[in-house]
């Protein structure tokens, strides 16, 4: 790694503005938080972080926050202190999974600063490839 760059302290920033701005809990995931995801939920100082495809944990989580429902049944979910109480689920079928809304990229690249804008090119095997 001749030029290695750390880009959790932005994100830090990100998570302070919101924590200053609104009492709603802040979730982590994506594909850097699944790497890392204890320390990442620890030094982001973020609520819970979902580790694996998020697009079926993050509802199950929205709908039990909403409802002061038990969080202990969502797949992958970390909070600050404890693992993951059920193991992460991948899906074997990622042709099923809804995509992003594309409109929030054109939203960000068109404004008239720098745009930061994550894009996924690709995700990994769901049938324990190395």
């Amino acid at each position: 790694m001749e030029n290695p760059k750390f880009l959790l302290e932005k994100v830090k920033e990100v998570v302070k503005v919101c924590r200053n701005l609104s009492e709603t809990p802040i979730v982590l995931g994506g594909a850097g938080y699944s790497l890392f995801p204890e320390n990442a939920l620890v030094y982001l100082d973020a609520d819970f972080g979902i580790e694996g495809e998020g697009e079926t944990a993050f509802p199950a989580l929205l709908k039990c926050l909403e409802n002061s429902d038990d969080l202990t049944g969502i797949p992958g979910l970390y909070t600050p202190g404890h693992g993951p109480v059920q193991p992460r689920r991948l899906s074997k079928d990622l042709d099923r999974l809804i995509l992003p809304e594309t409109s929030i990229l054109s939203a960000s690249a068109s404004q008239n600063r720098e745009p930061w804008i994550p894009v996924q090119t690709r995700r990994g095997c769901a049938f324990k490839c190395s």
